[in-house]
């Protein structure tokens, strides 16, 4: 072996070269694991075992160079790797001194430019058990290459002990993965999986963690974790004979689909790993593994028969371009920092993870495979094996110890419901325990205060009769009384009516953020009708698709707007023109106006293709309201109106005060671009509840710092957050 030459690192390499070089201190670039040993060691027989195997496993005598060109690599004139040893048989714990011991000996990272790359050590917990530690950087070795290793340290431990001659080792060099993976990336074939997966992802959505955040940055995680029992066993094996889909593809749908039914998204894309692994490296010690995109679709009324179907092709066709790297495609999506996810990692591993040593069991364990930038649901060891375990990891700056035992909690038993039932919609499986149902709806929400019978129009109008009087509406230095609001909405809701707008209609507002847009979207919902909000500051071609499709019977507009709109759609302002001023009722409108019947219809941004519309019924709105109760709100709560009416925050913002009996504050859209104005703005009308992206919360807080003084003038009692992921640290 030339320990002078120096020579290039292969992709794989390169990747875990560079991210350990973008965050030194991150720990996680490794595998850890460790063997727990039942009988007796002999440990100087198993330091000779260890000796041995790394000199016959040349990838752990690798050591890194940094250049002018880049990282290089070369063999070391004497490779070692000490085995430490540790006696934890007198801790009243030594189980959990071990375990405390390992993650202690985790905490920093290793040095890439040491001369060593890897850490081994004996825990003793007793005569009769013992725990071998082993730690890994990925850039020398991957997950797989673990159990080889451990496989060959046991078949050279017995030798040993036999006193015969251990037969020859029969890995490969790392020298031939670094040449394959240069021809391959040199290939045809390279462009083929580069086009496959360009293709494969085109439309495939968006790339966000399991509760709908962007993933950050892993420093560390928590992790939740059960041996899968016989139940969960049985249950399995039942559920393959009655699918006929093999147990581990049961369980890797199984898992999607609670990913699906949490996040609450019909198409997701999953962290899928994969091995990397073809005939001529097999048994070759080095690193090789690759984490893919699986992207799976959940149609409505889906079963885990269909989803195990369909995710059964998907994961053959990803194994079959498994070679091109997971990073160069996030980095043809624009990804070419840290966030190394496609979605929620799933990786089921049902390989036998025993051991024998001198006879004695061993099961390898494995304590960390690589950074958990959202959450990662694993299974490790065949059913019935003493050492099959699930885990539910978690990154632990997006999710507490908690959150990962509760999921975990819930995986299960929504796999057991979902497995025993592999013919029925996925939707109809129950994602919440029992107690955690009765939990949600019943002791959060209490009794319910509105009467869901109730749309919203009749909501307010109880407001106007028990608080005629009071301010309903505020804008700049102009108010309106919950009265006078409701005249002019009835105004305008006549008119509508005789126009011939009713119930299942959809009315286009096109209005700048003043109080005419509140007498609208009163009087589009008297009349019966569903509103569209169309934000002036949208560009054109948005609006006129927006109008195409919803096919508005009406439209609301600010005669200063300039629009193009469809031929024919009749147009209306909003004046004081004579008509009635009392509520209208059934009798006055088309049809009779139900809680189901739609209020309003929201965009989504379209990010991921064409915009949607989406129709939210009356008593959507009333539900939201009841079970919110719990804070509060009242008739002496001010609330501001700051986001445009074409975001769905505005719903919370607009029906808050308006069916509390409180007072809207209306915003002006320069004030809501300047944080100071803002602040001033929430001190002068002396506003109680705030709605707010955590972005402009933000900005906010820092004009509040320039302030401070301004700031203790503020009557907030509620900052309700939504839009946005909250980034919070205390």
């Amino acid at each position: 072996m030339n320990t002078a030459l120096s020579f290039a690192l292969s992709a794989p390499q390169l990747e875990m070269w560079f991210a350990q070089e973008l965050s030194p201190d991150n720990p996680y670039y490794d595998t850890r694991c460790y063997v727990d040993l039942r009988g007796p060691l002999d440990i100087e027989r198993l330091r000779r075992a260890l000796r041995a195997t790394v000199s016959e496993t040349d990838t752990l005598q690798l050591r890194f160079e940094s250049g002018a060109d880049g990282p290089s690599q070369r063999f070391a004139q004497a490779p070692e790797l000490a085995l430490a040893v540790v006696d934890l048989s007198a801790e009243a714990d030594p189980v959990a001194a071990a375990q405390d011991w390992m993650r202690a000996a985790t905490a920093s990272a290793i040095d890439l430019d040491g001369e060593t790359l890897g850490a081994s050590a004996v825990l003793i917990l007793g005569p009769q058990r013992h725990f071998w530690y082993q730690r890994y950087h990925h850039a020398i070795m991957d997950g797989y290459s673990v159990s080889l290793l451990t496989a060959r340290a046991a078949e050279l431990y017995d030798a040993y002990g036999r006193g015969e001659t251990p037969p020859p080792a029969r890995f490969g060099s790392v020298l031939e993965v670094i040449g394959e993976d240069r021809a391959y990336r040199g290939s045809e074939r390279f462009g083929k999986d580069a086009e496959y997966w360009r293709r494969a992802l085109d439309g495939a959505g968006e790339r966000i963690g399991l509760d709908g955040r962007a993933p950050a940055a892993s420093m560390g995680f928590h992790r939740a974790s059960l041996p899968v029992d016989a139940q969960l066993t049985q249950a399995l094996l039942e559920g393959e004979r009655r699918s006929g889909t093999k147990w581990p593809q049961l369980l890797t749908s199984a898992a999607a689909a609670y990913c699906h039914r949490v996040a609450g998204r019909e198409r997701m894309l999953f962290d899928f790993p994969v091995a990397n692994r073809a005939k001529s490296n097999r048994d070759t010690p080095a690193m090789l593994a690759n984490v893919l995109p699986l992207p799976l679709d959940f149609p409505a009324g889906a079963s885990l028969t269909d989803i195990a179907a369909a995710a059964g092709r998907e994961i053959g066709k990803t194994l079959r371009h498994q070679s091109y790297r997971g990073k160069d495609i996030l980095q043809s999506l624009g990804d070419g920092g840290q966030q190394w996810i496609f979605g929620p990692r799933i990786n089921i591993i049902p390989f036998d993870f025993g051991f024998s040593f001198d006879g004695h069991p061993a099961v390898l364990h494995s304590l960390s495979n690589g950074p958990v930038n959202d959450v990662a649901i694993t299974l490790q060891g065949r059913l019935g094996d003493r050492g099959c375990e699930l885990h539910f990891d978690v990154n632990r700056e997006l999710y507490s110890a908690a959150d990962a035992q509760n999921h975990l909690r819930r995986l299960v038993a929504f796999a057991l419901r979902a497995v025993a039932a592999p013919e029925r919609p996925i939707r109809e499986i129950a994602l919440l325990e029992a107690a955690e149902r009765d939990r949600v709806l019943g002791e959060w929400n209490g009794a319910a205060r509105f009467d869901e019978r109730l749309t919203l129009p009749d909501w307010f109008e109880q407001q106007v009769e028990r608080s005629p009087d009071a301010i309903a509406l505020s804008f700049e230095d102009r108010h309106l009384s919950y009265a006078e609001l409701n005249r002019r909405a009835n105004r305008l809701a006549h008119r509508l009516i005789a126009a011939g707008v009713g119930p299942e209609d959809i009315v286009a507002l096109a209005l700048p953020r003043e109080p005419d847009l509140v007498v609208a979207v009163l009087a589009t919902l008297k009349a019966g009708a569903a509103y569209l909000p169309l934000d002036p500051d949208y560009p054109a071609d948005r609006l006129a698709y927006m109008l195409g499709d919803a096919k508005p019977v009406a439209l609301i507009a600010d005669p200063s707007l300039t629009l193009n709109l469809p031929a024919g759609l009749p147009t209306l302002r909003v004046d004081d023109r004579s008509a009635a001023e009392h509520n209208p009722s059934d009798a006055d409108r088309r049809r009779p106006l139900r809680p189901q019947h739609p209020a309003y219809v929201i965009y989504t941004s379209g990010s991921t293709g064409q915009p949607k519309g989406v129709l939210v019924p009356h008593h959507n709105v009333v539900r939201l309201f009841d079970a919110t109760g719990q804070f509060g709100f009242g008739p002496d709560d001010v609330w501001t109106l700051f986001h445009s009416y074409a975001f769905d925050f505005s719903v919370w913002e607009l029906w808050g005060p308006l069916c509390h009996g409180g007072r809207l504050v209306i915003v002006p859209y320069f004030v809501s671009r300047a944080p100071r104005e803002t602040l001033q703005l929430l001190v002068r009308e002396r506003v109680t509840v705030l709605n707010q992206t955590p972005s402009a919360f933000y900005q906010l807080l820092q004009a509040e710092g320039e302030d401070p003084e301004l700031g203790r003038q503020l009557s907030l009692r509620y900052v309700v957050f939504g839009g946005e992921a909250l980034d919070f640290r205390p």
